[in-house]
């Protein structure tokens, strides 16, 4: 089973460099128990993860070099985030494959992440700076366009995990 990565999670919503160290190592456990129950050892991301805010003047790519965070940590997430193909891709074959336009919002913000969670009926991995991803699911819009010009729209659920707690709500679905 595929992890997905939700880049709407990571938009500088941590109140502090500390906070935004916090959220990653749930993150993390998050995404370990995961693969524990049969995901797979890699995390499908958008292209710019690594430029992607934590909190205010901290991304992902100083958590990466940030050596106050634990080494195996990093390597952890440099091991399986961050590499292609990203989500953009896997998006654009989906709406090749369905021969449709497909848009997913989350709160009026275009979700990928959320809407491949929801495509490919897998977790979507989440930080929880702000509250707006806490609970599982996620509901999403979706937004389609078929070949006549007609649009359609509907909501729909994604997996969004951000805590041990849901992996445990979400364990017989995830093995």
């Amino acid at each position: 089973m595929e992890i997905i990565f939700n880049e709407l999670s990571a938009c500088g919503d941590h109140k502090s460099t500390n906070d935004a160290r916090e959220g990653m190592h749930r993150l993390v456990e998050v995404a370990r128990s995961i693969i524990h129950q049969g995901g797979d050892r890699i995390i499908r991301t958008t292209a710019d993860f690594t430029a992607r805010q934590l909190a205010r003047n901290y991304g992902i790519a100083n958590w990466l070099n940030d050596n106050t965070v634990d080494l195996e940590e990093r390597i952890y997430i440099k091991r399986l985030a961050g590499k292609a193909p990203w989500i953009e891709e896997y998006f654009t074959a989906e709406e090749d494959s369905r021969e449709k336009m497909v848009e997913f919002l989350f709160k009026g913000d275009r979700a990928l992440g959320l809407g491949v969670a929801f495509l490919w009926d897998a977790p979507a991995v989440t930080l929880d700076g702000n509250g707006k991803f806490s609970s599982d699911p996620a509901q999403v819009s979706l937004r389609t366009l078929d070949e006549d010009g007609e649009f359609s729209d509907e909501n729909v659920a994604a997996c969004c995990l951000s805590t041990l707690a849901q992996i445990g709500l979400r364990e017989q679905w995830l093995r």
